[in-house]
């Protein structure tokens, strides 16, 4: 099998400590409006959660994931700040 010749999409995974309502958007660096949002009402405690994204179409550069919302003791906010580069090709 031969390895991808391009990035599709991601996938982003975390465990909470306590149950959480979420909501994760991705956005372009620079840009007001998100390229995805999921809500997310009941992520229970202790069990992995996995979040996908498509990147199809989108231009190299620097993007943001922002998960917002609230958890049992309080709200919660984290950002990951990654650069996507479509071909994985030399």
């Amino acid at each position: 099998s031969r390895p991808p010749q391009s990035a599709e999409g991601y996938r982003f995974v975390f465990r909470p400590d306590r149950k959480m309502r979420l909501t994760l958007q991705v956005f372009r660096e620079g840009a007001g409006a998100a390229l995805d949002t999921q809500p997310f009402p009941s992520v229970p405690a202790d069990l992995p959660k996995e979040f996908r994204f498509s990147a199809k179409g989108w231009p190299d550069g620097k993007y943001r994931l922002s998960l917002t919302g609230y958890a049992e003791n309080g709200p919660v906010g984290v950002e990951v700040h990654f650069y996507h580069r479509r071909s994985l090709g030399p």
